[in-house]
Parts: structure tokens; sequence; C-alpha cells
């Protein structure tokens, strides 16, 4: 609806003493465990809004592009993220890989209910460039890059929950796994074709002519 768009606009004028302790969360989420250098991880942006129906969300991160790039699903680097959820009109979708930051926004469809509940907002696929104890991903809660979430033109923003991604050394080749390839062996043709003569020796005489021995 059209409040859910305004309230973006609008949002961007409140600050961290309108935020609401028992509001929604915006968080990230990822597979457990470290991800091996040069492989793709998901990272999902999700509000958890419980009984608050949410029609605007604002989210803006922070990453080291030296530990981490972001890409597509298959590991290609992209200047985007993948929207997903109900939250369908996309308002902005930027990365700057230079800075290592991430700005998005979403509101709900213009004559559509404002949903509620556990809410998938974008996806971010990360490929790890080198192996790091600890990349944060931060969100980011200043102006002029503000994180928020807002319902009817005004803010109900909870909390923000980043992660920590470790990146591992790349995987090594195990010692002894290459699979050795057979020697190709020559298959002599058939006695009495052209290719069988091929084969015969040439007797060459004492005056360098070629000629029967004996």
């Amino acid at each position: 609806m059209a409040a859910g768009v305004a309230g973006l606009d609008l949002a961007a004028q409140s600050s961290l003493t309108g935020a609401d302790a028992h509001g929604p969360v915006i968080r990230l989420s990822a597979p457990p465990g470290p991800v091996p250098a040069g492989s793709v991880v998901a990272v999902r942006i999700e509000v958890a809004a419980g009984g608050q129906p949410v029609d605007g969300v604002a989210a803006y991160l922070d990453f080291d592009p030296a530990i981490l790039q972001v890409t597509d699903s298959a590991g290609n680097p992209l200047s985007t993220i993948e929207p997903g959820g109900p939250l369908a009109l996309v308002l902005l979708n930027r990365v700057d890989h230079q800075a290592g930051t991430i700005d998005y926004a979403a509101g709900a469809q213009f004559n559509q209910p404002a949903p509620s509940g556990t809410l998938a907002l974008a996806t971010i696929y990360f490929v790890g460039r080198q192996a790091s104890g600890g990349a944060p991903l931060t969100f980011v809660r200043r102006q002029p890059r503000l994180t928020e979430i807002v319902a009817n033109g005004s803010s109900v923003f909870g909390a923000a929950e980043g992660l920590t991604l470790v990146v591992a050394p790349p995987a090594a080749t195990p010692a002894g796994s290459a699979t050795a390839i057979p020697a190709a062996t020559a298959t002599p043709p058939p006695a009495g074709t052209l290719q069988d003569r091929l084969y015969l020796p040439v007797v060459i005489d004492q005056r360098g002519q070629s000629g029967q021995s004996g």
C-alpha cells in the first residue's frame, strides 16, 4: 500500500531514540560452520516481526571487501543482492564492492496487506576471498544509511542482529588422490593391409638402394 512506500522515506528522518526494544528485529542467518575460501555461502536477511505488520524495511550492511565478495549463487560478482519474500516492491538494491557496503530497501505492494511473522527480505551470496578468523556483517543505523523497519509511516524498529562469517583456508586435495590414466596401447592393423605393409622394415643394400636381401 502507499503508506509502505512513503514510510521508507519518512523512516530516514527517525533516530535511534525511536527504537522499540520489543519491536521487530532485522537479522542475518547463514549455515553453521566456517566457509572454505573460494566457496559460496548464502546469507539471508529476514525480519522477525511477530504480530506486528510491516510495510517497509531498509537494510544497510557493511562487510570487509578484502575477505568477502558479493556474488550470485554461482560465484559470479554482482552489484546487487537477490530479492525475496513478501515485501516485493524493491526500492533500493546496491552493492559497492570497493567500500564494502550493501544498501537494500523494499516495501509492500500497493493495495496489499502489510505482512507479519518472520519475513524473508533478501539473500546475499558471498564468496570467501581469503581465510579469516572472523568477517563481520554489520547493520548500519546512522544517517545517511539508517537501517529501519516501518509500519504506516512510523518506525517500529526493535533491534538489528548481524553475524560474523569465518572463512577457512581452501580445502586441500588429498595426497595420492589423482587417478592414473592407463598408457595407450597401439593395436597393430590386420595383416595384409596397406597399414600392415607400412610396418615392414625396408632393407637397404650397400649402394644405398632399396632392394631385397640375399
